[in-house]
């Protein structure tokens, strides 16, 4: 993203994932663009999905899928599994760990 400005961005992520559509970091960047602009976190959503697809072991993408879903009340269950499954990958993962504990406290059942 641009220095404050992540939609200026957009169309550079766009025009690289037309080039490739299998780049990784791409696809996450891009993630983390669209989650700093609040109409957006489905389409974010969208492309740590992507992510995990092509790499399903990347610890970060989990963590920052998680970090997407948290901010719907209903998908908390689902960002709760993400972050156990960045942890799970790199459990020394702090940022992970750090989002997994206020998302246990958000549902009773606390998915033990």
């Amino acid at each position: 993203a641009s220095f404050g400005r992540p939609g200026d961005a957009f169309p550079h992520y766009e025009a690289a994932l037309r080039c490739d559509p299998t780049f990784v970091p791409a696809h996450k960047d891009f993630g983390t663009a669209l989650m700093q602009t609040p109409d957006r976190l489905t389409d974010a959503i969208t492309q740590f999905n992507a992510a995990l697809t092509l790499n399903p072991y990347d610890e970060e993408t989990h963590n920052s899928l998680g970090s997407a879903l948290i901010r719907f009340p209903d998908r908390t269950a689902e960002a709760i599994l993400h972050f156990r499954e960045a942890i799970r990958h790199a459990p020394n993962f702090v940022h992970a760990r750090n989002n997994l504990a206020p998302a246990l406290v958000r549902i009773p059942e606390r998915l033990e």
